[in-house]
């Protein structure tokens, strides 16, 4: 995982792969170096044009230890290239990620003030509900008394023949 994070440091380990076996197989095979890492370019990529092969027992190992390894170097190199593709240049960075996580905080300890708050007016709407039906009964009492004093009014003018018009009122000397 080191070698995969780090770009250059693959691809000098890549390279070394290629050149440390071109040296190799030149010293095993008693070639030169050029065609030494052509046979190491051919054989990493596993293309194999049966130009140069190895003739020793100690050549044929090191051809099954570049393929294998050019092959894991390889997908590494992929995978790192694909990966330096597809980076996202507007992520948010870490401390850009702080300050949200911040405001986030914050954002709910206000709404934990704000339930605090509309629980409180909550009970305190409840309450007043119950003082205004308490309101509306008693008005309700009241008008009911205040009608049966018209109804007793009502009956005292008939019994003794008055009439009481909308308009009248108390007069001002009789107080």
């Amino acid at each position: 995982m080191y070698l995969a994070n780090r770009g250059r440091l693959l691809i000098a380990v890549t390279v070394g792969n290629y050149v440390g076996c071109a040296i190799i197989f030149g010293i095993l095979e008693r070639h030169g170096f050029f065609r030494s890492l052509w046979w190491s370019i051919v054989t990493g990529y596993t293309i194999g044009y049966r130009d140069v092969f190895p003739q020793t027992d100690g050549g044929r190992l090191l051809g099954v230890w570049l393929i294998i390894t050019a092959s894991l170097l390889s997908l590494l190199t992929g995978a790192y290239i694909v990966l330096r593709l597809m980076i996202d240049t507007d992520e948010w960075s870490h401390e850009e990620q702080e300050e949200m996580k911040r405001e986030q905080r914050e954002t709910r300890a206000e709404l934990r003030e704000v339930r605090t708050e509309l629980a409180e007016a909550h009970a305190g709407l409840h309450e007043t509900r119950v003082q205004l039906t308490e309101a509306r009964t008693e008005l309700r009492e009241m008008r009911a008394e205040l009608a049966e004093g018209h109804r007793a009014i009502a009956a005292l003018c008939a019994k003794f023949n008055v009439t009481v018009q909308p308009e009248d009122t108390v007069p001002a000397n009789a107080v």
